[in-house]
């Protein structure tokens, strides 16, 4: 396996190459564009402003999780990559927040616009509910504000109950994605202090794998429905399955890694359709 990777216990701190996506937050808004492109090809603007702003959500919150913790409790790559840049971040991400704001002005039209502030504004909740440690399902309301990001562009009426369909596999995908990471992080997160549904309800674990089993018959009825490349949505439902039953073996970066990996896997689709 080569030598330790940074995040794992005892390692060194060196970044190995498949960290990089996690680390810098390219992975969360890649799932994002390519789930939103898949299920309704809203355009290039609407998938720009989206993968900035699920970029800018997660590089903010991990600043916000490493700001007053000693470096001694900062036991995960993508924050100690956060603590360790945390200026050079903050310049990037203010760059980043204007490039955003640009393109939705000049890029949506009214009604996104005003849809995507109202996500914006459930977000900015969400961030200070978490980092005020108030006991919220962290997890659950990830879930959905990656599926509603995600499924607000484009504001039609066309072929809705599919992308209904879609976009409710989707927050269970994503549910089961941050519970099985918290789980599997479980320990990190005390040390750190960050609240998590792993450890507020420890029981919750098997909601995840029922998420994952509804939307492995979401894929079969998406397929059959409208084309059989929806099958990858019961693909995705059964590789994290697997994982989660498996994945304990596997260091928690790995695990992370290979859990938000599975969510790409859409991507294929859409290459093979351009």
């Amino acid at each position: 396996m080569g030598s330790a990777c940074a995040g794992e216990k005892g390692s060194g701190g060196q970044l190995c190459w498949w960290q990089w996506p996690n680390v810098l937050a390219v992975d969360a808004a890649l799932i994002a564009v390519i789930w939103q492109q898949w299920l309704g090809r809203p355009g290039m603007a609407a998938g720009a402003v989206l993968g900035l702003s699920v970029w800018l959500m997660y590089t903010g919150d991990r600043w916000l999780d490493v700001r007053g913790l000693p470096p001694e409790r900062i036991l995960t790559a993508r924050h100690r990559f956060a603590r360790r840049w945390a200026m050079e971040l903050l310049v990037v991400w203010g760059a980043v927040l204007v490039a955003a704001a640009v393109l939705s002005v000049v890029g949506l039209t009214v009604a996104q616009f005003s849809a995507g502030v109202a996500l914006l504004g459930v977000c900015v909740l969400y961030s200070v509910a978490v980092h005020r440690h108030l006991r919220v399902p962290k997890e659950l309301l990830v879930a959905l504000i990656f599926a509603a990001g995600t499924g607000i562009f484009p504001l039609t009426w066309d072929h809705l109950a599919f992308r209904l369909d879609g976009l409710a596999a989707l927050f269970l995908l994503a549910f089961a994605n941050c519970s099985l990471i918290a789980f599997r992080e479980l320990s990190i997160d005390r040390e750190m202090g960050r609240t998590s549904l792993a450890r507020q309800h420890p029981a919750s674990r098997v909601w995840a794998f029922r998420g994952l089993v509804v939307a492995f018959a979401l894929g079969v009825v998406m397929a059959v429905g409208a084309s059989p490349q929806y099958l990858m949505v019961s693909v995705c439902a059964a590789g994290m399955f697997a994982l989660g039953m498996g994945g304990r073996r596997l260091s928690p970066e790995l695990f992370r890694v290979l859990a938000d990996l599975i969510l790409l896997l859409p991507g294929l689709c859409l290459l093979f359709n351009a």
